[in-house]
């Protein structure tokens, strides 16, 4: 009869799947499994605070051209009531004032990089500060009379 001490298994004893031959197998793929879980949880959220940046900037920048599309020229509308031409000068002008007035009641950084007009149509484009960088968004908005 083999005499067994304290702590030590007989002989033959572990048997086969007994012992630590896979433990770092198992503690590998625990880190993978943990690792891949951190990283698409960091990118889930990355990626839906830029999204919420970007709409955030198309927003504004809709919301700025609107407001330069309304500065209709009424003494062109007066002289030919067909054609609707936006005034240059004060679409500028209100463009500057509610992009001042949205940045600051939003409390974003951001400002108005240009803003075009044509005919009709009045296109803004701005630069808004994200937490990612920079984020840039251009909208046109049409003036119609009715």
């Amino acid at each position: 009869m083999p005499m067994l001490r304290a702590g030590v298994a007989p002989e033959g004893a572990l048997g086969r799947g007994r012992g630590d031959r896979g433990a770092g197998l198992v503690a590998g793929l625990v880190l993978i499994v943990a690792m891949t879980t951190g990283a698409l949880l960091w990118l889930t959220i990355n990626v839906d605070t830029d999204l919420v940046a970007m709409a955030t900037a198309d927003d504004l920048a809709f919301q700025i051209a609107r407001a330069a599309a309304s500065e209709i020229d009424i003494a062109g509308l007066r002289a030919d009531p067909r054609v609707v031409r936006i005034d240059p000068v004060a679409a500028m002008a209100r463009a500057e004032a509610t992009a001042s007035h949205l940045f600051t009641a939003l409390g974003v950084n951001g400002e108005v990089i240009a803003v075009v007009v044509d005919g009709d149509r009045a296109t803004v484009q701005l630069h808004l500060d994200g937490v990612n960088g920079v984020i840039e968004s251009g909208v046109s908005a049409r003036a119609v009379s009715g």
